[in-house]
């Protein structure tokens, strides 16, 4: 008898990055069922087959999309790795960590407009409100845009996909993707729809997961980025900055990320590798009463890249068949 294919299993046949088409193993995460490649061309890494049922698509049905975002938080839900109340309970800590995105960015807004993509519930541009900044926020999973709309005000977000916003041409002075690029089906055509709402010289700023990093290498399939059902690319710090290149950019700086925590919050996403440790230190933690201190944590493995709109892109290619272009972030 011939196995039954799964329909939500979509094989690319070509790189996102080079359009070559011979990939070697790289990583596979039996838990979910997932396999990595890298394309032998270029270094790109990605899910391949991806699970369409885990991409956010252009155009595609409002009910599809809240299915999918359903199955998703179930997902998570399912591993631990989400928890209503936690986060409600850092709301004000991820504010202020955004907080430090805003100062790193500020000042090439003046006068520039603001868009950032995949707003998730608006904790960074909570930051600009009141500020005199004209700053707008795309968000295309519902549930989510109506908690952003309410903390940044319901006419600055969008719901809905890049593509689907229809921006204007020329018309953004600074783009801010934090920790979207990983989740996007095609990365490259939303950096050229990225280039076209730009103004010349305007600032992309983007942050995500480094796989070229010594964590990443140490941990293999262990690795936290790899265990996002949502990550379907991982990005070195030389294929983004080719694929940046590629699209109209110019990489202007490379950093390591960071992110500010309750010492709360951080014994949650410890318990994500060790339950029994975060459970013991969050006992002994409690009993002193600084578990909602905050603590900046390093993130040695987590990508900072500002680049600056050079040019357009010299050759658009059509996006790769039935996989579309969006993502997110919570």
């Amino acid at each position: 008898m011939e196995p039954v294919s799964d329909t939500r299993l979509e094989e690319r046949k070509d790189c996102d990055l080079c359009r070559e088409n011979e990939f070697e193993p790289f990583a596979e995460i039996r838990q979910l069922k997932r396999k990595i490649v890298r394309c032998r061309n270029c270094g790109l890494v990605f899910v391949n087959p991806m699970d369409k049922s885990l991409l956010t698509l252009d155009f595609e049905d409002s009910e599809e999309r809240d299915s999918k975002y359903r199955r998703i938080r179930h997902i998570a839900e399912n591993e631990g790795k989400h928890e209503e109340d936690v986060v409600k309970q850092e709301e004000i800590v991820r504010t202020l960590h955004f907080g430090h995105r805003r100062k790193a960015i500020e000042h090439c807004l003046k006068p520039g407009r603001l868009l950032d993509i995949g707003c998730g519930r608006g904790f960074f541009l909570a930051n600009f409100v009141g500020r005199g900044v004209d700053y707008f926020g795309i968000e295309p999973r519902r549930r989510i845009w109506e908690e952003a709309g309410k903390r940044v005000g319901e006419d600055k977000i969008f719901c809905g996909t890049l593509k689907e916003a229809s921006l204007p041409d020329s018309y953004f002075g600074a783009v801010t993707m934090i920790n979207l690029i990983e989740h996007l089906p095609c990365p490259k055509e939303t950096l050229e729809e990225v280039n076209r709402i730009m103004k010349d010289r305007g600032l992309l700023y983007i942050e995500t997961p480094d796989v070229g990093s010594v964590a990443a290498r140490i941990l293999g399939r262990r690795w936290h980025a790899f265990l996002e059902p949502e990550h379907h690319f991982f990005f070195s710090r030389d294929t983004l900055a080719t694929m940046l290149n590629h699209t109209g950019f110019k990489v202007k700086a490379v950093k390591k990320g960071n992110k500010l925590f309750s010492i709360r919050y951080a014994l949650y996403r410890l318990s994500w590798y060790s339950n029994a440790l975060s459970h013991h230190l969050k006992r002994i933690l409690g009993r002193i009463h600084i578990l909602d201190r905050t603590i900046r944590i390093p993130q040695p493995d987590e990508l900072i890249v500002i680049a600056e709109k050079v040019t357009t892109p010299v050759e658009v290619k059509p996006p790769v068949p039935v996989v579309g272009c969006s993502g997110g972030r919570s």
